[in-house]
């Protein structure tokens, strides 16, 4: 136990590693005699997962994987060839391992999917078969395979006609309701609670950052303030045996678009799924629906904009708003030290990034509100050096391309009057303009080309003013 602490914990498959900057801490295994070319298995999985089977040694330190200058990611993290060692690992069946592990290795992860021919990879329907439903070999071999839920599919051969077409997997992250259903159905073994999903949702409307218009919405103790989509709510509340909470609601009344609060591009999605996740781990969906209601009616987070006129929770020098007071202060140890009060004058909020509420978890944890207000001196510096120059540099940018807009509408316009008072008669006693602009039977023609020039000439964003506001933003982001 003592040896397995200082040993870093597995990344997981979708992060690989730089080895060039693990600093000999990241080690790697292999297979003993490469029989998987490229195999690897990171010494958290080796010590958690293969030193406790009969396959242990089958398996030996790569040197000479910490020293190449690229990216590596665990193979043996990939649910399927955990599985695959767990089932021959006991009669020491090395060779049927190999076999299983590499063919899975060849198949592409789900998420990479997207825009890619059906070709690309392996496809399973579900038995009784459900309309333009299909899943694919990663979600397949990784979740269902070799358990009781394989035998609810079969492989579907692609035609060599059809090749080339674009499937979508039913479980792909893009569809996040059929994701978690399927996730919810593998985990307890019950494939109804996804085939339940799959044969609905389809018909629903998407759940889209855009919104969606005209439709039935669902919401918690019929506050006017918090509303998920019905795919959300089939996907993701009745899943998990929570829609006896919910009511439906109309949308607008103005037939307006509304996005879905739990929709991934909404900033608090993330916090209501976190108090979603402890609600259904602890079996009390109060969690939820109280945090819901304190959090919904707030005003968003302002971030690092300056706001006037505002409530916040103020400690010695901290202004915590009131939603980042909600997701992450209120049940906290040092959280009486902060007061709830009116700001008339401009202040930011020091509480949204992961960076700042690290910070204070640290400061409870040593029961030292200090720590947290050196913090935030040093950020308070580092956003007074960088953010008003970066806000300078957008403003500047936004009224150069203002004028250069104004030079082009007034370069048509009168290049347009121009032209009428050509076509309006044959006698033009005069010319207008240069050998660089051209000659124009009217001062308005000339007048327009020279603006025209101009405003082709602007350079709204110059190379010096973007290169020093990507320098800004990452000091300021080390600091967030």
């Amino acid at each position: 136990m003592i040896y397995r602490g200082k040993i870093q914990n597995c990344t997981g498959a979708d992060n690989p590693i730089g080895l060039s900057t693990t600093t000999n801490r990241y080690r790697w295994y292999r297979p003993r005699n490469n029989e998987i070319e490229g195999f690897v298995c990171c010494e958290g999985c080796y010590e958690d997962l293969v030193s406790a089977t009969n396959f242990q040694n089958r398996f030996i330190l790569d040197e000479n994987v910490v020293n190449h200058n690229n990216q590596a990611s665990c193979d043996m993290c990939v649910p399927f060839v955990k599985k695959c060692l767990l089932e021959h690992a006991p009669s020491q069946n090395w060779p049927t391992f190999l076999e299983w592990a590499t063919a899975r290795l060849k198949i592409p992860a789900c998420k990479n999917l997207k825009g890619a021919a059906c070709s690309s990879t392996l496809w399973y329907m579900p038995h009784p078969p459900i309309h333009n439903i299909l899943i694919c070999g990663a979600c397949f071999h990784d979740r269902a395979d070799l358990t009781p839920l394989a035998s609810n599919f079969s492989q579907v051969q692609v035609p060599p006609n059809r090749a080339n077409e674009v499937w979508e997997c039913a479980n792909s992250t893009s569809v996040l309701a059929m994701a978690v259903a399927w996730a919810e159905a593998c985990d307890k073994k019950n494939i109804s609670i996804w085939q339940n999903v799959a044969r609905t949702i389809p018909s629903l409307p998407p759940c889209t950052a855009e919104g969606i218009k005209n439709v039935t919405w669902y919401t918690i103790g019929g506050n006017p303030k918090f509303a998920i989509c019905a795919r959300c709510y089939i996907g993701l509340v009745q899943t998990f045996g929570m829609g006896g909470y919910f009511q439906q609601i109309n949308g607008p009344t103005d037939g307006s678009a509304y996005i879905c609060d739990l929709h991934p591009s909404i900033d608090r999605a993330h916090s209501y799924y976190a108090k979603f996740d402890e609600a259904i781990a602890l079996q009390d969906f109060s969690i939820f629906t109280n945090f819901v209601a304190r959090l919904s009616p707030l005003p968003v987070c302002p971030k690092d904009a300056l706001i006037v006129n505002r409530s916040w929770y103020c400690g010695e020098e901290a202004t915590i708003c009131e939603s980042c007071y909600e997701e992450a202060f209120r049940d906290t140890k040092l959280a009486p030290l902060l007061t709830h009060r009116q700001r008339p004058d401009e202040c930011i909020c020091d509480g949204y990034s992961a960076r700042m509420r690290g910070l204070w978890n640290k400061a409870c944890a040593q029961n030292n509100i200090q720590l947290f207000n050196v913090a935030l001196r040093e950020r308070m510096q580092v956003y007074q050096a960088t953010v008003p120059r970066m806000h300078q540099i957008l403003e500047i940018a936004k009224m150069r391309m203002q004028t250069q807009q104004t030079l082009f509408m007034s370069s048509i316009m009168l290049t347009g009057a121009n032209n009428i008072a050509s076509a309006s008669s044959n006698y033009h006693p005069y010319q207008y303009g240069s050998a660089q602009l051209g000659w124009y039977d009217t001062s308005a023609g000339a007048q327009g080309a020279a603006q025209f020039q101009q405003a082709l000439s602007m350079n709204v964003a110059p190379t010096g003013d973007m290169a020093e506001m990507s320098q800004l933003a990452a000091i300021w982001k080390q600091y967030e």
